[in-house]
C-alpha cells in the first residue's frame, strides 16, 4: 500500500505540472506559432486527456489521446471544431452531463469530477479537472479539461479502505486481546476483548502503558523482551505474564508481539495478541497438585508395603521355619498330623499374603523385571518339579514338551517367569480331576510362547472374562471347592505386561482349558554366564566345614536360624549390629556371613560396603547373603553394589537357604 501512496503522488506531480502548462496556454491562446507548437508537443507527450472548448462546446483542441479515448468510450469521431454537443446527440444522458460539466466551467468554476465508465471491458475509472479559460484581461473565452485514468489508483484505495475495514473489524472483534503499542511502549489501538481482560476502559487504555498494570515480578522481562524486539534480535516475543486487573485480581496472560516495519525496514509500530490463560494456568496448578498429592499416597503406599512386608515376613520366618524343623525331628504319630496341619495352614497363608504384596506391588508398577541370562529349560523343569508331586498325588500326568530348537540362554527374569509359571501350573493341577496337564515352551518368531493346558471341566464361555480380574473367580462361593484369594491370574497378568509380553486363555477341544503366554525372545549378544535357577528342586548333598557369621538382631529369627544352621561341620557366630559384624569378622576367620539388612547402628549395607574396603587392604573376599523381610523394588540390586553376593527374601525354606549357603561355600 505504501509503494502505491508514493505512485500516486508521483502521478498528482506530474498533474500539477500539466495544469500550470495549461495555465500558460491560456494566458498566451494568440502565442507566436513556435510556442503553439510547444505545448501541442507537451499534449501529445502525456497519456492525460487534454482537451479545450469555445463557449458553444466547440473543439479548440485536443490531444491524441483525448480523440482516441472519446472513440472509444462514446463511439464518436471528433475533429477541432467538433460541437461535443451535437456528436452526443444519439446519447442523451452523456450530452446532458457533458453540457453540465463545461457549462460550470464556462461559467468560471474550476472543480474535480471522478466517474465510472462501464464501455467495453472492465469498468474504468477516469478523474476529469475543468479550468475556465480567460484572456489577459479576464474575459472567459473556454474552457480546458485534463482527465486522468485512475482505475488502479481507486481500486488500490477501495482495496486499501476495505483492507482497513478488515482490519478494524478483526481488531475490535477478535476472541482475543490485541492491541497496538508505539516505539515508546504506549498503546495506541486497544479491542473490547483486551478491556476485558484488564479491567480498564479503551480511555484508560490509551493513556497507559502495558507496564503500568504488568505484574511487579514480569516488568523486567517484559522491558527485555520488548527491547530486544525493537532492535531487531528476536522477530517475535512470547511470553507468559502476569496482569493486575483495576479490580486488583490477578490475571494469567500469554502475550505474542511482533514488530511492524515500513517498506524501507523502518520500525513504525508493533501489535501484540493476549489470551487470558487464568484458567488453563489455574487446572495446571490443580494437576500439579494432584499429582503431588498422588505421588505422595504412592509414596506412602509404599512405604506402608515395605512396613507391612518386613512386619509380616519377619514372624512368619520364625513359624515357618520352626515347622519344618518340628516335621523334621518330631517323629511322635500323635504328633504328626497336628504339624502337618499346622504347616498346609502355614503355607496358604504365606502364598495369600505374597499374593496381597505382590499385587499390590504390581499395581504401583514397583516390580523389579531383571534382564539376565538364565537357562529356559532348567527354568520350567524346575517348575513342573516344584508341582510334580502334588500333580502324581492326584493320579495326574504332568508332561513338559520343549521345543528342539529352544536358545540354550536367554535374556530375562527367571524368577518372574517361574513365578507365572508355578501360578499356572499349580492351578491346572488344582482344577483337574482326571487326566494330564501339559506344560509347553517353544518359540515363535521373536517371541517366547509358553502354554499350560488341561483335561479338567474347562471354564464357560461367558465367565473367561472374569479370569484375569483381580478379586474375581469362575466358582460361585457356595460352589467353591479350592482356596485361592483369587489374585493369581491378575498378578500373572501384571508380571507378563511388566515383562513386554500378552497372556491369554482359550477353551480345549474335548474339554479343558489351555492358558498362554507370550514374552519376547531376547537373545544374548555374546556368551554370558548364567544366573542360576533358584527353586525347591535345589538339593544339598554335601555341606563343606565352615565358619559362618549371622548377623541378625531380632532374637526370634535369630534363633531359628540358629536351629537351621546347626549342620554338621558348620559353626556359627552371631553378631546383633553391623558395627559388631565387622568386629567379629576382623578377629575371626569368616567363610560366609548372613547379613540382615535391618540393624541398629550400622544397617546392613554400610556394613557390607565396610567389609568390602577393609578386603582391598587384608586381601580375600567373605561371600555375603543379604537377608532381609523388605521386598521394595530396587532392594537386590542395591545389595548387591553394595558388594554383597546374593539376596534372600523372608520368609525362605530351609533347603533355599542351606542351598544358597553351599553353593557359595563351593559345596
Amino acid at each position: 500500500m505504501d509503494k502505491e501512496k508514493d505512485r500516486l503522488a508521483a502521478l498528482e506531480e506530474e498533474n500539477r505540472f500539466l495544469r500550470a502548462r495549461l495555465r500558460e496556454l491560456e494566458r498566451d491562446a494568440n502565442a507566436p506559432g513556435d510556442r503553439i507548437e510547444l505545448l501541442e508537443g507537451i499534449m501529445e507527450s502525456t497519456e492525460d486527456l487534454i482537451a479545450a472548448q469555445d463557449k458553444n462546446f466547440r473543439y479548440l483542441a485536443f490531444n491524441s489521446a483525448y480523440q482516441r479515448q472519446t472513440k472509444r468510450v462514446f463511439g464518436i469521431d471528433i475533429e477541432i471544431g467538433t460541437s461535443m454537443a451535437e456528436a452526443l446527440a444519439d446519447l442523451p444522458d452523456d450530452q446532458k452531463n457533458a453540457v453540465e460539466l463545461w457549462g460550470r466551467a464556462l461559467g468560471g468554476e474550476a472543480f474535480t469530477v471522478t466517474r465510472e465508465f462501464r464501455g467495453i471491458g472492465k469498468p474504468r475509472v477516469f478523474e476529469g479537472h475543468w479550468h475556465p479559460l480567460r484572456r489577459q484581461g479576464g474575459e472567459i473565452f473556454g474552457a480546458a479539461q485534463i482527465v486522468r485514468e485512475v482505475t488502479d489508483r481507486v481500486r488500490a484505495e477501495e482495496a486499501l479502505r476495505t483492507s482497513e475495514e478488515e482490519f478494524r473489524s478483526f481488531f475490535n472483534n477478535a476472541a482475543v486481546g490485541t492491541t497496538q503499542l508505539d516505539l515508546t511502549g504506549r498503546l495506541t489501538r486497544v479491542n473490547d476483548r483486551f478491556c476485558e481482560i484488564t479491567g480498564y476502559s479503551r480511555e484508560e487504555l490509551l493513556r497507559m502503558s502495558p507496564l503500568e498494570f504488568t505484574h511487579p515480578e514480569d516488568i523486567e522481562s517484559s522491558r527485555r523482551g520488548i527491547f530486544d524486539l525493537l532492535h531487531g534480535d528476536i522477530s517475535t516475543y512470547r511470553a507468559e505474564k502476569r496482569f493486575i486487573r483495576k479490580d486488583g485480581e490477578l490475571v494469567w496472560t500469554h502475550l505474542a508481539a511482533s514488530l511492524v516495519r515500513d517498506i524501507y525496514g523502518t520500525p513504525r509500530h508493533t501489535i501484540a495478541v493476549i489470551q487470558d490463560i487464568s484458567d488453563r494456568h489455574r487446572m495446571e496448578e490443580e494437576l500439579r497438585a494432584a499429582k503431588e498429592a498422588a505421588e505422595e499416597a504412592s509414596r506412602a503406599k509404599s512405604e506402608f508395603l515395605t512396613t507391612m512386608s518386613h512386619e509380616i515376613r519377619t514372624p512368619m520366618t520364625v513359624f515357618l521355619a520352626a515347622l519344618e524343623q518340628l516335621l523334621e525331628s518330631d517323629r511322635d504319630p500323635q504328633c504328626r498330623p497336628y504339624l502337618e496341619l499346622a504347616n498346609k495352614s502355614a503355607r496358604r497363608l504365606r502364598s495369600l499374603i505374597e499374593d496381597i504384596l505382590d499385587f499390590s506391588r504390581i499395581e504401583a508398577r514397583r516390580v523389579e523385571i531383571l534382564e539376565e541370562p538364565f537357562d529356559p529349560r532348567a527354568c520350567v523343569r524346575n517348575s513342573v518339579d516344584i508341582l510334580s508331586v502334588l500333580a502324581r498325588d492326584k493320579g495326574l500326568r504332568l508332561e513338559l514338551n520343549i521345543a528342539r530348537n529352544m536358545p540354550p540362554i536367554l535374556i530375562g527374569d527367571s524368577d518372574r517367569l517361574g513365578q507365572v509359571l508355578l501360578n499356572l501350573i499349580g492351578n491346572a493341577v488344582k482344577f483337574t480331576d482326571h487326566g494330564e496337564v501339559t506344560v509347553s515352551m517353544r518359540t515363535r518368531g521373536k517371541h517366547l510362547v509358553l502354554s499350560v493346558s488341561d483335561t479338567g471341566k474347562g471354564i464357560p464361555r461367558e465367565k473367561r472374562g472374569l479370569l484375569f480380574r483381580r478379586f474375581s473367580r469362575t466358582e460361585s462361593l457356595h460352589e467353591r471347592r479350592h482356596e485361592g484369594t483369587g489374585l493369581g491370574l491378575a498378578i500373572c497378568k501384571g508380571l507378563v505386561e511388566l515383562m513386554g509380553g500378552e497372556i491369554g486363555m482359550r477353551g480345549r477341544p474335548g474339554g479343558g482349558s489351555v492358558f498362554f503366554f507370550t514374552l519376547p525372545l531376547r537373545l544374548p549378544e555374546m556368551a554370558e554366564p548364567l544366573a542360576s535357577a533358584d527353586g525347591a528342586t535345589e538339593r544339598v548333598c554335601l555341606y563343606p566345614q565352615a565358619h559362618i557369621l549371622l548377623v541378625e538382631n531380632d532374637p526370634m529369627v535369630r534363633e531359628i536360624l540358629l536351629m537351621l544352621l546347626s549342620q554338621p561341620g558348620w559353626r556359627t557366630e552371631v553378631a546383633e549390629s553391623g558395627s559388631d559384624a565387622i568386629a567379629r569378622w576382623q578377629e575371626n576367620r569368616t567363610d560366609l556371613i548372613l547379613m540382615d539388612l535391618q540393624l541398629p547402628e550400622l544397617g546392613g549395607l554400610e556394613a557390607a560396603g565396610r567389609i568390602r574396603e577393609l578386603e582391598k587392604t587384608k586381601g580375600g573376599r567373605t561371600p555375603i547373603i543379604a537377608l532381609s523381610a523388605h521386598a521394595r523394588n530396587g532392594i537386590r540390586d542395591e545389595c548387591l553394589e553394595a558388594g554383597m553376593d546374593d539376596f534372600l527374601l523372608k520368609p525362605f525354606r530351609k533347603e533355599i537357604l542351606l542351598s544358597r549357603i553351599a553353593r557359595h561355600l563351593g559345596g
